[in-house]
């Protein structure tokens, strides 16, 4: 079942932290991180090509371009087709390998995506909880 928050066509960075349900730009970073299961960097940018605002996603020195309106399914595909961005040789593949990102359909990309959300969303409680004095014992 599409869900709206990887679906939604937004027209610019603010929409798409709203839609995502995310704070700010590093979320949407680390959010392509856990679903790819690699260092990647996620900043505001430029399509020179359409003239509008955009986001890079920049793996290994290659570097993805998505100009707005977009949305998270074709920043996830983008990257994977574009950018060759498949699974990070450092660690273990998870259950979804990155590498397949590309060859994933609709549905288990969403559940893919729902999965890394749920990472992002614990990483921040961590941190969190570590900036107001809390620690893990």
């Amino acid at each position: 079942m599409p869900d709206p928050r990887f679906t939604t066509n937004v027209d610019d960075l603010d929409e798409l932290l709203s839609v995502v349900s995310v704070d700010n730009i590093d979320d949407v970073e680390t959010l392509l991180m856990y679903l790819f299961e690699r260092p990647l960097t996620v900043r505001e940018s430029w399509d020179d090509d359409e003239q509008e605002p955009a986001i890079e996603v920049i793996v290994d020195g290659l570097g993805y371009v998505s100009g707005f309106p977009l949305n998270m399914l074709e920043v996830a595909r983008g990257c994977a087709e574009v950018a060759g961005v498949g699974h990070y040789e450092g660690d273990p593949p998870g259950e979804v390998d990155a590498s397949d990102v590309a060859e994933l359909d609709e549905e288990q990309l969403i559940a893919a995506l729902q999965k890394a959300l749920g990472k992002v969303r614990l990483f921040n409680m961590m941190v969190d909880g570590e900036e107001d004095g809390e620690t893990a014992e």
